[in-house]
């Protein structure tokens, strides 16, 4: 492969644009909503229909929000040093059941319920006002106190003179309080009629004080963790889109930038006008806390355009672009904790009025979460990642059956996870805006998804304290109303298969029932917190049980690839490899590399039909790092047919441009395998079967290995709840040039595994393929541009042919002559049977096409972009560049030339929820389908200071922890 250049920029004639599209005249804003209180999350007039709600008889009342208000009230109520007020000692890692603002928030919510005038709402309101004021004056009071000459840089980030202070440092709110700081500013537009104007201008000051930190300071996990350049909004610089790596484009979806963009946001918008004031008399202090006490007046509504304009704005690009299709970059134990605080922010600019575009000096359609597909998508996409049919889990028996997710990025437990945060608010948000049909299917998840159930809905909204956030508790008494129609189960409206383009995720089903069978295939980029060396993994699951999947784990050595059913390569050492580094622990097991890889793979086709499902994944730039000097990986890539319902053909390219480095395939199981030659036999605790059979390389070294992720930074990383224990590892004899050929079949107990054989290419373009059963599958041996055509011997009992890496929709002419007990196949360009959307050509034993059904799909990369790659280059770009008139309103889709440009939106182009008829969908937003292939241009230098700088942070994280 050739060294790697850089294309033309095409950025900068779109920059112009923005220019002079920034210097058109603005239309006039609308008039700002007027300042009433409550106004974040809950309105006026909803307080009489929530009241309602407050009974004996509803049980998540009763049975839940109460018995955690009982709970608030003993802890409180506690003699010193055992109450709350006391155990909050003001650190920004204190235990959540100890932080005043915990309380503070479900008082105020009662204040709210009560009825007015009453005894039990003044004790509420008085509760939540000391818990309030004690965070804010002794906030006020620390930084107050701050030695003249003391800075904003002092304060944070991560090593400044007063970061790790209690209360007045800057990891308070920037770090893990952050996860419940949304608390302090909801709890003051909760209890507004009680806050004197004195509260009023402490909260303003701290306030300001922490949107200043989140703006200029914020660098929790990187530099990448707040919008730059600072006071920039609605401008295409923000993403800085000349970056390879597309690393800030990307950000934009990560929770910790999430919740600093919450709590931004509503720190904006919790006080009046009025109220937004600098405060009269002389000033004290340091002459920082004077500078912030003595801001202009609006100076924190003001904050509200950073909020929207920059955080939002990146969010929302996101969302329609890198992430595009429904689901989260960082995997399944974060989905609701990155995009619950961003549902959460556009729940409060609903509520308080503020999500009317035109509220805005430039118009910004990105408040209103409906205008952005992606959360249309996200129902079927997050959806389709569930098992049909619940289950047990080990170590969480007592949770009793759960829907099992198809696992991606860091996971503590294996389980879905509490979705209150996320589809909770989407219930209440979407209540508000009078779409039952969302609302409906927001309450299913969150009660039927979620561990336990609605069996132990109650249970889990009881329990709010112990799990850290009394939010918990608010969200489900706000979605579940009592008097709302019982939601069905939205998944009957579902595809059967759904492809999430932004982190390219193909999930396919059989069907919805306890007979289903399913794959789920991922080929993701990797620049964001909590993303795995995941690409080209798969995953098997077949009548309740999974056959493989992902071991799951939280942590460097988790992350390796050598735990995600996909292969692995030794390359050279990185730079930055001392032992108990991720770098080291990535480059000892030959795995993909996080954060610091050399580009984004490349999903060269993929397509669903009738009979099989196929993909075509390139991810080379993976497995290298300009960064860290490890570029002696030459190609990975990997190409599978799944024949439904139970036979997976999967074709791996692995080349070295170096000898003496190990090449390896990996596959989970639950239980140990048995070997019998190239033949392998797992077996699950229903006693269902995944027969494995080697074809390829000649001379493998088959073995299994138990153990479980271990850092040499700090220990064992398997979630609990994991089951997947054994490792089958498949090792290629040493050679710089491997392939690897498996046939994977799911079984019932006792039925024996199928025959399978290679086939190999006569003539024509070099291919490798298998015939299992009366199945024959093809694979182009080498990785370059479409085959023009192949020949090749199958025997006479096949009746199926599979023949993959063509060009897209093209014609082809087949030709099956018979031989005795074997069939001679051609196949040439120019003819009547045409190529799927992602490449590959079904046809019978007479060469006649098979059809795909009604229901097929695909897509497939340009030819440009398969060029690019073959020589090392970056491909060409697909994402948008956001268009500067009326930035956050594109649709963040590309279309190919003469095309017109897709619906986001999956299988019902113009909104809506799939229909019961419309069995697919897929969330691609580009009629080129998954090809992920990205605008590339220089600014390397800068890019390696940011990543350096971020390697450094994280360095000094994990040796923190392992302390």
């Amino acid at each position: 492969m050739s060294a790697r250049r850089s294309l033309p920029n095409v950025l900068g004639s779109a920059l112009l644009l923005a220019a002079s599209a920034l210097a058109l005249p603005t239309p006039a804003e609308a008039a700002p909503p007027p300042d009433v209180h409550p106004r974040l999350w809950v309105r006026g007039q909803d307080l009489d229909g929530l009241r309602k709600r407050a009974t004996a008889q509803n049980p998540v009342f009763e049975e839940g929000l109460r018995k955690v208000v009982a709970e608030s009230l003993k802890k409180m109520d506690t003699p010193s040093p055992g109450d709350i007020l006391s155990k909050d000692g003001g650190s920004w890692a204190e235990p959540y059941e100890e932080c005043s603002e915990l309380y503070s928030q479900i008082f105020a919510f009662m204040y709210l319920l009560s009825p007015d005038g009453s005894t039990e709402k003044k004790d509420y309101g008085a509760r939540a006002h000391k818990l309030l004021m004690h965070v804010i004056d002794n906030v006020h009071a620390g930084l107050a106190a701050y030695p003249d000459g003391t800075t904003l840089s002092d304060m944070a980030p991560g090593g400044a003179k007063y970061y790790s202070d209690k209360w007045a440092g800057g990891q308070f709110p920037l770090n893990l309080r952050t996860f419940i700081q949304d608390a302090v500013p909801l709890t003051v537009d909760w209890i507004y009629p009680l806050l004197t104007p004195a509260d009023k201008a402490k909260i303003r000051t701290v306030f300001l004080y922490w949107s200043r930190l989140i703006t200029e300071r914020a660098a929790t996990t990187g530099d990448a963790d707040r919008p730059m350049p600072t006071g920039v909004t609605n401008d295409p610089q923000l993403l800085h889109l000349e970056e390879e790596t597309r690393h800030h484009a990307r950000f934009g979806m990560n929770n910790w930038f999430a919740m600093h963009m919450r709590l931004l946001g509503l720190m904006s918008l919790s006080l009046d006008t009025k109220d937004d004031v600098p405060p009269k008399g002389g000033k004290s202090g340091s002459s920082m806390f004077r500078e912030i006490e003595s801001a202009p007046a609006g100076a924190l509504r003001d904050y509200l355009k950073t909020a929207t304009g920059a955080y939002l704005y990146m969010a929302d690009y996101g969302h329609r672009n890198d992430g595009r299709g429904g689901l989260s970059p960082e995997g399944m134990q974060y989905f609701t904790a990155g995009l619950g605080p961003t549902a959460q922010f556009y729940l409060a600019l609903k509520t308080s009025g503020w999500d009317d575009p035109n509220l805005y000096p430039q118009k910004q359609d990105q408040v209103v979460l409906t205008k952005n597909p992606y959360w249309q998508d996200l129902y079927p996409a997050f959806l389709l990642q569930l098992a049909p049919v619940p289950a047990t889990t080990k170590s969480f028996e007592w949770y009793g059956p759960m829907y099992q997710p198809a696992f991606y990025g860091d996971g503590e437990n294996y389980h879905p996870g509490e979705q209150a945060n996320l589809f909770g608010t989407l219930a209440w948000y979407f209540t508000l805006a009078g779409d039952a049909d969302r609302a409906g299917m927001s309450r299913w998840i969150a009660g039927n998804v979620s561990p336990g159930g609605m069996k132990q809905l109650t249970r889990r909204i009881s329990s709010a304290i112990a799990q850290g956030s009394t939010r918990q508790a608010i969200l489900y008494f706000l979605a579940m109303d009592p008097t709302a129609p019982v939601a069905p189960d939205p998944r009957e409206k579902m595809p059967l298969a759904w492809f999430s383009a932004g982190i390219q995720s193909l999930s396919v089903r059989t069907a919805r029932d306890a007979d289903s069978r399913w794959l789920s295939y991922m080929l993701p980029w990797t620049r964001v917190d909590h993303q795995h060396g995941e690409a080209n993994m798969i995953q098997l699951f077949r009548k309740g049980e999974w056959l493989t999947k992902k071991w799951v784990g939280y942590g460097p050595r988790a992350a390796c690839s050598d735990f995600s059913n996909t292969v692995t390569i030794q390359n050279d050492p990185p730079k930055y490899n001392s032992p108990g580094t991720y770098q080291h622990e990535q480059w000892k097991s030959g795995s993909q590399w996080q954060y610091i890889n050399a580009g984004d793979p490349l999903l060269v086709g993929w397509s669903d039909a009738a009979d099989y499902t196929y993909a075509y994944g390139d991810a080379t730039n993976l497995y290298n790092s300009n960064m860290d000097g490890a570029m002696s990986t030459a190609h990975v890539s990997r190409s599978m047919v799944w024949l439904k319902p139970d036979h997976l053909v999967v074709y791996d390219r692995v080349t070295s441009k170096k000898e003496d480095r190990f090449k390896r395939f990996w596959l989970n199981f639950e239980n140990n395998p048995k070997l019998d030659g190239a033949l392998v036999t797992g077996t699950t605790k229903g006693g269902q079967q995944l027969f494995v059979r080697t074809l390829l390389p000649a001379g493998a070294k088959v073995g299994v290995e138990s153990d479980h992720p271990m850092w040499e930074g700090g220990g064992k990383q398997t979630a609990t709840g994991e089951h997947m224990a054994y490792r089958l590892k498949v090792e290629a004899p040493n050679a710089q040039d491997v392939r690897f050929l498996h046939v994977l079949q799911g079984a019932d107990s006792g039925a024996a595994a199928d025959a399978s054989r290679l086939v190999k290419s006569t003539s024509g373009t070099a291919y490798d393929g298998a015939v299992v059963r009366d199945t024959a599958v093809l694979f182009p041996k080498d990785f370059g541009e479409p085959a023009k055509g192949v020949n090749y011997d199958a025997p006479s009992s096949v009746k199926l042919h599979v023949v993959t890496g063509l060009s897209p929709q093209k014609g082809y002419s087949v030709t099956v002559k018979s031989a005795g007990d074997k069939v001679s196949v051609a196949v040439a360009e120019g003819g009547s049977v045409t190529a799927d959307k992602g490449g590959a050509l079904a046809f019978d034993q007479a060469g006649k096409a098979q059809p795909l059904g009604p229901a097929a799909q695909g897509g497939a990369a340009s030819l440009d972009a398969i060029k690019a790659v073959a020589a090392g280059l970056p491909p060409p770009g697909t994402y948008s560049t956001p268009g500067a008139a009326e930035p956050g309103s594109g649709t963040g889709m590309a279309s190919e030339p003469g095309e017109p440009a897709p619906s986001a939106s999956g299988a019902v182009p113009g909104g809506g929820n799939p229909p019961s008829a419309a069995p697919r969908g897929c969330g691609c937003g580009s009629t080129s389908g998954g090809g992920g292939v990205l605008s590339m241009v220089g600014a390397a230098g800068a890019l390696a200071g940011v990543m350096r700088r971020r390697r450094r942070n994280r360095a000094e994280r994990h040796q923190a922890n392992s302390a």
